[in-house]
């Protein structure tokens, strides 16, 4: 998966990385690289924030069925 980091950055200008995310079975939580991200609607750049951190981050096209992002052919 996309994951960007959007706080403090132009949009998409932020550090990036392609790599796992794990989701609860909610989706509305997902755990990478130790951080806790939860999902918030209604961001203006961003889909899911660092709930110690508070910073934003953009998770491309997470889906229920874990396909990835297929744009990205992961």
């Amino acid at each position: 998966m996309f994951i960007q980091l959007k706080t403090g950055f132009d949009i998409d200008r932020g550090p990036s990385w392609i790599g796992w995310v794990d989701f609860n079975r909610s989706f509305r939580t997902a755990k990478y690289r130790g951080r806790e991200l939860r999902r918030w609607p209604g961001m203006f750049d961003a889909n899911f924030f660092d709930v110690d951190t508070d910073e934003r981050f953009w998770l491309s096209g997470p889906k229920r069925d874990q396909s990835g992002s297929s744009h990205l052919g992961l």
